[in-house]
């Protein structure tokens, strides 16, 4: 966690939350997302607080204009993913994490 911060402290502050999937309640058990998104990349964090496994498509075609290349920064699990036109679908195991960095390519 520390080296992802120093890797990205300059770009924290220049860039603003999103929220794909909406507000996530402090007790709800499902899935949530949240994002920092500034001009050159998105960074998003994903996380399943519920008991079982969840399959998801987050549409983030609002925040990525133009196709991008994704890197998975962060899981204990190689867990599969796909970015496809703007829709990053995904499986999450009960209460696991993954976070991604999205570059938006010229």
């Amino acid at each position: 966690a520390i080296c992802l911060y120093k890797k990205n402290r300059e770009y924290i502050g220049k860039s603003r939350p999103i929220y794909p999937l909406g507000m996530h309640r402090i007790n709800q058990k499902e899935l949530t997302a949240l994002g920092l998104l500034s001009e050159k990349k998105l960074l998003l964090a994903v996380w399943n607080t519920a008991e079982q496994e969840k399959n998801t498509e987050i549409d983030l075609s609002n925040y990525l204009s133009v196709s991008g290349c994704v890197k998975r920064t962060y899981s204990h699990k190689d867990i599969p993913y796909v970015l496809e036109n703007g829709k990053l679908t995904l499986t999450l195991e009960a209460k696991s994490a993954i976070w991604f960095e999205i570059s938006k390519e010229k």
